[in-house]
């Protein structure tokens, strides 16, 4: 190889080591400040106190348990008022999604049944016409026969009555 040639690659491959060290140097200084921050973190962790686990929960369990007896004594102490309604509902006032529910699964059964009805007598009409109109044809093709015959039959009766 050219001599010239070699010494620009060697050259090159020299510039790309330089600059993948200085990145290595640069990383590990970034390493060195995160685990610096790390311990810093670490020591702060350690020197905090946590609180102690309590062992006898009797006493919460107590207090609370009186609270809600309070609270139960005074809603059944105060007086209640008895509302009586008639009234006719169109729509319920509870569970209104299970209303809507049946109420769009029957109206879509009657919508199809309805449809299906009229499907049903449209085909049945259909029917119908295409019978009649076969019936209409034959009738119509048997008249048509019927008149050759007599033409053909006037005719040969012509000629017969011209031969004589």
């Amino acid at each position: 190889m050219d001599k010239d040639i070699m010494e620009t690659v060697l050259t090159e491959i020299l510039e790309e080591q330089k600059k993948s060290n200085l990145l290595i140097s640069e990383n590990t200084q970034v390493l060195l400040e995160h685990d610096k921050r790390l311990s810093a973190i670490d020591n702060k962790l350690d020197n905090k106190l946590l609180a102690p686990v309590p062992t006898d929960t009797k006493q919460v369990e107590r207090l609370i348990a009186e609270g809600v007896n309070k609270t139960t004594a005074i809603v059944a102490d105060q007086p209640k008022q008895v509302i009586r309604q008639t009234r006719i509902l169109l729509f319920p006032d509870h569970d209104a999604h299970v209303y809507y529910k049946n109420c769009i699964w029957t109206h879509s059964w009657v919508v199809c049944t309805c449809i299906d009805c009229h499907l049903f007598v449209y085909a049945w009409k259909g029917i119908y016409r295409r019978i009649r109109g076969k019936k209409f044809y034959r009738e119509a093709y048997e008249q048509l026969l019927k008149e050759k015959q007599e033409n053909t039959h006037k005719i040969r009766q012509k000629t017969r009555v011209q031969d004589r």
